[in-house]
């Protein structure tokens, strides 16, 4: 998996994996099962490109002022768009799409009273 900076999209209109367990970055099954729906529209479409936004939990306005608690949201964020990422990989490649290449980027975190922070930009694209 390659990992370089890059500029996340401006809105989310994709697919929609979720949602985690409160601060768990691990797939479910039913997370997995999501993924390999994506996996597949992928290929129902013969789509080149494919872009996710990782997010952390929902925070309160109180937790949002705590710099050390953002911070632990923005990774646990980054740390659920890479297991998206590395499962969709298998995914693809299960279903013959060889090619693919998955990159996670940082974004920025969302604006105060959010109580969701954008974290991460997985950008999957077939070379």
């Amino acid at each position: 998996m390659n990992k370089k900076i890059i500029a996340p999209p401006p809105k989310n209109t994709g697919p929609v994996i979720g949602p985690f367990a409160l601060g768990s970055s691990t797939l479910s099954p039913a997370l997995e099962s999501q993924i390999q729906n994506v996996a597949d529209e992928v290929k129902a479409k013969s789509d080149t490109q494919l872009a996710l936004l990782g997010y952390g939990d929902k925070l309160t306005a109180a937790q949002e002022r705590n710099k050390a608690l953002v911070a632990k949201n923005i990774e646990l964020g980054r740390m659920r768009a890479g297991a998206v990422a590395t499962y969709l990989q298998g995914r693809l490649a299960a279903l013959g799409l060889k090619g693919w290449t998955i990159s996670i980027g940082a974004a920025g975190a969302g604006t105060a009273g959010s109580s969701q922070f954008e974290i991460a930009v997985v950008i999957a694209t077939l070379s």
